[in-house]
């Protein structure tokens, strides 16, 4: 478990006289520091959010002031996955940047879509490894098996992707009394959502009502200045695909539509570290990293 920073005196063994612990180099008016967590922070990621984060930053303008305009971030969890690549069609054709909190096990299956994710300008984000809930891990989610989840998975990512990954939503929106003091010793916001789809529910085939149900959902954010809108564009429960399905065409068919909605409306679609936009797409034949 990382600790706070802490410093201490060195434990010396018994010794008889100051002669003897000149003679071995332990004398010394120097303490001994403990590694600390700051150690472990990854470059680049800006101190921790306090608490658990349910608003979306406000938009950063020209100058990297943040600018008074309403915004919205969409995130979508559960990732990479086959419908990965839809989802990006989408969201390149209005130009709107999003958030994706993958899975380890996932970024390992599908890292060639990780990389599309970054080069196509979207923001990182870290759901664990395995996904798993809780009460279904052995003593819970401790500080040590947070940790391992957490670094196993932002390792992967940051060799993928070139930077680190500086935001966290736990599984299912879980918590427990390690989580917060972990990710943020790691260095990274825990992230939860204002407006939830339920996108994730839906049946295992195209359902125009199912479409309709999940922008009807997503409309409650227009009631919020800044609503972080919970969407998937994996599965990574495990609950079978009788219980749960891990088709999510029906997300692809409502993001339209949700962007268009909120667009009337007003609002800037922002990734979570208050960035909007994307980048212009690589000319043809030049490799994208």
């Amino acid at each position: 478990m990382l600790m706070a920073p802490v410093c201490q005196p060195p434990t010396l063994a018994p010794v008889r006289s100051p002669v003897m612990l000149l003679a071995t180099g332990l004398l010394t008016a120097s303490v001994l520091c403990v590694p600390t967590a700051s150690s472990a922070v990854p470059a680049g990621c800006p101190t921790p959010k306090p608490g658990y984060v349910h608003r979306a930053p406000r938009a950063l303008g020209p100058t990297g002031a943040p600018t008074p305009e309403k915004t919205v971030a969409l995130t979508f969890d559960d990732g990479p996955s086959r419908f990965t690549p839809r989802i990006l069609a989408v969201l390149r054709r209005f130009g709107v940047r999003a958030t994706f909190f993958e899975t380890g096990l996932h970024v390992s299956e599908h890292p060639g879509l990780t990389r599309r994710v970054v080069a196509e300008g979207h923001l990182l984000g870290n759901h664990t490894w395995h996904h798993e809930y809780p009460e279904n891990v052995k003593g819970g989610w401790s500080a040590a098996y947070l940790e391992h989840e957490l670094r196993s998975t932002g390792r992967l990512q940051r060799r993928l992707a070139g930077r680190a990954t500086c935001f966290m939503r736990p599984p299912g929106g879980n918590k427990s009394p390690a989580l917060l003091p972990t990710a943020h010793a790691l260095g990274m916001s825990v992230v939860m959502w204002s407006v939830g789809t339920d996108d994730w529910d839906g049946p295992p085939q195209h359902s125009r009502s199912w479409v309709h149900t999940i922008v009807r959902n997503a409309a409650v954010g227009l009631q919020q200045r800044h609503p972080i809108v919970l969407l998937h564009d994996g599965k990574a429960s495990h609950e079978p695909g009788s219980v749960v399905s891990s088709y999510r065409g029906n997300t692809v068919a409502a993001l339209p539509r949700i962007i268009e909605m909120y667009q009337r409306a007003g609002y800037t679609f922002v990734g979570l570290d208050g960035l909007s936009g994307l980048p212009e797409p690589a000319p043809s034949g030049v490799a994208t990293p």
